[in-house]
């Protein structure tokens, strides 16, 4: 793949966010991020900013869009 395996460690779990986030609007974004593996939500905006250049907010609402 070219990646270690932390680094494809955080990339599975943004993609997981992105799924939970798509199928599940009215949870908050704790919520959603411990259900895709995150330790809190400060972690989440972290992987957020590093792999997409995006808050978690703006991820939700981009892949809640396109779900549709």
């Amino acid at each position: 793949m070219g990646y270690g395996p932390k680094v494809y460690e955080r990339i599975h779990r943004i993609n997981m966010f992105i799924r939970v986030a798509a199928q599940s609007p009215t949870k908050s974004l704790g919520q959603i991020a411990a259900l895709a593996g995150y330790h809190d939500q400060s972690h989440l905006a972290r992987d957020a900013r590093l792999l997409t250049g995006q808050t978690p907010t703006q991820l939700a609402r981009r892949h809640s869009i396109t779900a549709e």
